[in-house]
């Protein structure tokens, strides 16, 4: 009989961290579970370790690549390898509460959900964490479930149904374009929020999303957001929720300026990667209109139409640093002008959405 979840665990050279995660696994509450730890040719003893628990656990199935290959194929190795009902991932330096299967299964099945969501806990220190709450996602629906995709559950005959797994052309944020793809469905996933349990995140200084990036992992994040925009776009979000879309679309296209200041350091070239893959994807909006009255860097368009590189990076160096920026946006989001541009946005395109939806049922 198929268990109630599988849980995957991509393992690659993480020793110290492993049996925390482990333990956090194996002494769930609910029983019905098998964990599928994938050992990505690690250099240090984590396969012994996983070995070891496999001895003493039946639940816990190992798989050994021949090479490393990276977390995607790990993950996709792990797929290939699952039969429960529902999927879960796990990072291997990471934990689960100890209700964490047995709460999130439960509302699954109460609500004969696709999708179902606890909170996501990010560890900084001994005594120190924050904890990111499903409120945006309650609100406004699945397509604001864009992060955090650890924190839940998946029905693993959606993602078979649509051939969904994880991109490994790319080295990093292979997980948040596997989301969009769940996310971005026709229907949409249905989901399930619940504040009970929680995924603990626990931050490491030498991890894949730590400081400034170096240049393949730039490309690489670049590329994986372009992806995303690119699924928006075919998955016509923006005729069923435009709304939705508009807003999305203009979170993303922050995300090119956002780097040049976070993850960029400070080389000419890096800075030139995220301004084209800016303009590129600006130019790729289906509805460049509700950009204008919705983005957050409009400073920026009085020369988007024909926009030299080097005049928006000049632009944007105005700003000292990410705070500057923030502010700059800060202050221009209150002024009177965007306020009405904004509240005739949200108007107009929610009764876009509602013309097409009577349109479709009609």
């Amino acid at each position: 009989m198929s268990p109630a979840v599988s849980v995957i665990i991509p393992v690659y050279n993480v020793a110290p961290y492993l049996a925390r995660c482990l333990d956090s696994l194996c002494s769930q509450s609910l029983s019905d579970l098998e964990f599928i730890c994938i050992d990505d040719a690690s250099p240090d003893n984590s396969l012994q370790i996983l070995r070891q628990y496999a001895e003493k656990d039946p639940r816990v199935k190992v798989i050994s690549m021949p090479q490393n290959g990276g977390a995607a194929r790990a993950r996709n190795a792990g797929l290939d390898a699952a039969s429960g009902e529902y999927l879960s991932f796990v990072d291997p330096d990471d934990a689960v509460s100890p209700d964490f299967y047995a709460v999130l299964y439960r509302i699954a099945k109460k609500k004969n959900a696709d999708i179902a969501k606890g909170l996501y806990k990010k560890i900084l220190s001994e005594n120190e964490s924050k904890t990111i709450n499903n409120g945006e996602i309650r609100k406004k629906g699945v397509w604001y479930f864009t992060s955090q995709w650890q924190s839940a559950i998946y029905r693993r005959k959606l993602l078979a149904d649509h051939g969904i797994r994880f991109a490994d052309e790319i080295i990093k944020a292979q997980d948040v374009v596997f989301l969009n793809r769940i996310t971005m469905l026709d229907p949409a996933p249905r989901i399930a929020l619940t504040n009970d349990v929680h995924y603990c995140y626990y931050r490491r200084d030498d991890s894949l999303d730590s400081s400034v990036l170096s240049l393949p992992k730039l490309k690489s994040d670049l590329s994986a957001q372009q992806l995303i925009l690119q699924n928006m776009n075919s998955s016509r979000l923006f005729a069923r929720q435009p709304f939705a879309y508009a807003q999305l679309y203009g979170r993303k296209l922050s995300f090119f300026l956002n780097t040049i200041f976070w993850q960029c350091g400070p080389e000419r070239e890096r800075k030139e990667l995220c301004i084209d893959a800016f303009i590129e994807n600006y130019h790729r909006c289906v509805k460049p209109f509700s950009m204008h009255l919705l983005f957050r860097y409009r400073f920026l368009f009085p020369g988007i139409k024909c926009p030299p590189r080097d005049v928006l990076i000049a632009e944007l160096e105005k700003y000292d640093g990410p705070e500057a920026v923030k502010q700059a946006s800060k202050r221009y989001k209150m002024s009177f002008p965007y306020v009405i541009s904004w509240g005739i946005a949200r108007v107009l395109l929610k009764l876009q959405g509602f013309f097409t939806a009577h349109t479709a049922k009609r």
